[in-house]
């Protein structure tokens, strides 16, 4: 769609982000409604230079435009000039808050993130995922441990409308695996819901009033409690005053993780939403003895390379690298040895020179001389070298109301589920596909633009933009 796409008038606001190697712009007609343009994967360097270009094209004159309100978002370097705000300077967003962690849980379409403003109060969180829903959950989780009996709260900012069922809100999970037990209280643009699952790998059930109840505009207080099995919802105007939404009896273990988790309701598209004011009572489980400053994955020319950095660590005397296919069965790829007891900034790396094809899951944990273990941290990454599925479409961009799909890589015995959505995430329609040629018959009277179409099999989700005309 570039310079093919539509037409637009300045003013203009756009946008840009980086999770990890996925690159993504976006256009605004406002500043505060944003519209996925396109993503692409590239791997780049820690550190990257990100900022407004102009070029006159034309190498003998000059080019003299007008830019204003720009903000910058993200760990600004050591450099001059990094800041968080409008234009430079200033001090870089911590991007951590003291005893929280940021985990995808579930076979997430791209990698999700969390980042603190200490001076706000405010968590910005990026997160994809299918949905919170059935046997089996994708969504990005912000958390910490909590031991026995407690409560959290917070309040939901905004949420970003990725989908009609994109949603935000509290839970209280047993694990972080897919399929756990877990209780949530979380909101749409306008509705609640309570849901739970009792049973690791059941189907998750909803309270009554979920999705039919009252409206609500954001922002939204909410909480969450554990007394015993007993796990209780609330919602309030003010942060103060609470009304009851339903309890559900749950059989957890005594260390359960409580947080924020927020799902795009699209695996290929991100959902940004901001939450602050969270507040955790009870016992946390014990201090960290490491602190994790950072977890990525690299390519590299042998494999895959992970790196981590700690700024401190207590009684440290490995950490394990683990990877799995699915987000749930893990194999230990390696042991590192750590530091003992440090308070400067230590960094490791290890190889996975084998990786599997596809997406990948990278698990790092920590063990003390005591034999204690304590996990760190869960990243995804998709080993695009060994990844051979892939699908083409033509004509593209499409004429009519019919296109052609071709995919490669995937047996022709798998049922591909097919779904076309449009730049907002909202699902056009929905169609399956056997053998490896096929085509798609779309509503008549589309706008013009650029839609999204994902092919959902056994072993992964594709993806691909098209322009129709």
């Amino acid at each position: 769609g570039s310079w093919a796409g539509p037409t637009y008038a300045h003013p203009t606001w756009m946008k840009m982000t980086r999770v990890g190697k996925v690159m993504s712009a976006f256009l605004s007609e406002d500043g505060t409604t944003w519209t996925l343009v396109d993503t692409v994967h590239i791997s780049m360097k820690t550190d990257v230079y990100m900022g407004i270009a102009l070029t006159s094209h034309n190498n003998l004159v000059s080019n003299t435009s007008t830019f204003q309100n720009l903000k910058f978002t993200g760990d600004g370097g050591s450099g001059s000039g990094s800041g968080s705000g409008s234009g430079g300077g200033g001090s870089a967003l911590p991007c951590q808050a003291p005893g929280w962690q940021f985990s995808d849980v579930g076979s997430v379409g791209l990698p999700g993130s969390a980042c603190y403003d200490s001076n706000t109060k405010q968590w910005e969180i990026v997160a994809s995922g299918a949905d919170i829903w059935g046997s089996e959950d994708q969504f990005g989780f912000v958390y910490r441990e909590l031991v026995g009996d407690g409560e959290v709260s917070m309040q939901m900012t905004k949420l970003q409308n990725t989908h009609t069922y994109a949603k935000g809100g509290l839970m209280i999970r047993e694990d972080l695996s897919t399929n756990s037990k877990h209780a949530m209280i979380v909101m749409n643009q306008t509705k609640r819901a309570f849901q739970y699952r009792r049973a690791k790998g059941a189907a998750t059930a909803p309270a009554s009033g979920s999705w039919t109840g009252p409206t609500y505009a954001h922002p939204t207080w909410m909480k969450m409690t554990r007394v015993g099995n007993v796990i209780s919802s609330f919602l309030s105007e003010d942060g103060n005053s609470w009304s009851l939404v339903d309890t559900v009896q749950i059989s957890m273990k005594t260390n359960v993780y409580v947080g924020i988790a927020l799902t795009s309701h699209n695996n290929l598209i991100y959902n940004t939403s901001t939450f602050d004011n969270i507040v955790f009572s009870g016992e946390a489980a014990a201090s960290f003895p490491v602190e994790l400053l950072d977890f990525q994955a690299e390519p590299a020319t042998l494999g895959v390379q992970l790196l981590w950095k700690t700024a401190s660590e207590l009684n440290n005397n490995y950490f394990t690298v683990e990877r799995s296919g699915d987000g749930s069965i893990f194999e230990i790829l390696s042991h590192v040895n750590g530091e003992g007891t440090s308070s400067t900034i230590s960094e490791y790396v290890t190889m996975d020179e084998d990786p599997l094809d596809g997406l990948i899951y990278y698990r790092l944990s920590q063990t003390d001389f005591d034999g204690v273990k304590t996990m760190l941290s869960t990243i995804t990454y998709r080993n695009e070298d060994n990844f051979d599925d892939r699908f083409e479409v033509y004509p593209n961009p499409v004429t009519g109301t019919t296109f052609s799909l071709t995919t490669f890589g995937i047996p022709m015995e798998i049922t591909k589920r097919i779904r076309v959505l449009d730049a907002n995430g909202r699902e056009i329609l929905r169609s399956t596909m056997s053998g490896t040629d096929g085509s798609v018959d779309l509503p008549a009277n589309l706008p013009t633009g650029v839609y999204h179409v994902m092919i959902d099999y056994q072993g992964g989700i594709l993806g691909k933009s098209i322009i129709i005309e």
